[in-house]
């Protein structure tokens, strides 16, 4: 005969039940999903690799980008143009991600950019290093990059690299 006090296993089935629904619910942690594809991203700015960007970018990417904040692109195609651009100008060029973060269908991250501007561009080599940081928000859908939206103040990139900002003419009466 079973001792009126002794818990059966039964008695443990709402408990294991609660911790099972506890622990099945919890949301997904979007960065396991969104932080290797902005991984593959930098490494293709960082390398110059661009091959891998087909398998994590929207085939209607589009890079958005403030008037003061650089060249855009709308697609692929455009994207890796713009990459290799920058990397032609400044062929030492290295972006770091100095924070991210994620959200179900986004990534926000804050970044930093050196390089020494030493090849052809839209300007003659200046030979000068610069240190550029800025913000990018970055949407996806069903794992590959949709869009891009880029912050950065490309006044101060330019006086680095000894452009000088003049004063407009006052009229003369």
């Amino acid at each position: 005969m079973r001792h009126p006090c002794k818990p059966s296993g039964l008695a443990f089935l709402p408990l294991i039940v609660a911790l099972v629904t506890i622990t099945g619910c919890q949301p997904p942690d979007p960065a396991a999903e969104l932080k290797p594809i902005t991984d593959a991203y930098v490494e293709a700015w960082n390398s110059g690799n661009l091959d891998g960007l087909d398998a994590i970018m929207d085939p209607q990417f589009e890079r958005r980008v403030s008037p003061a904040s650089g060249t855009g692109a709308i697609g692929i195609d455009a994207l890796k143009e713009v990459i290799a651009a920058f990397r032609t100008q400044f062929p030492d060029f290295r972006v770091v991600l100095d924070e991210e973060i994620f959200a179900a269908d986004r990534a926000i991250a804050r970044w930093t950019f050196t390089g020494t501007n030493t090849g052809p561009g839209d300007f003659p080599p200046t030979g000068r290093a610069v240190t550029l940081s800025g913000t990018s928000i970055i949407h996806l859908s069903e794992g590959r990059m949709v869009t891009e939206w880029v912050q950065s103040d490309n006044l101060h990139l330019f006086q680095q690299l000894g452009f000088t900002l003049s004063p407009p003419e006052g009229e003369t009466e």
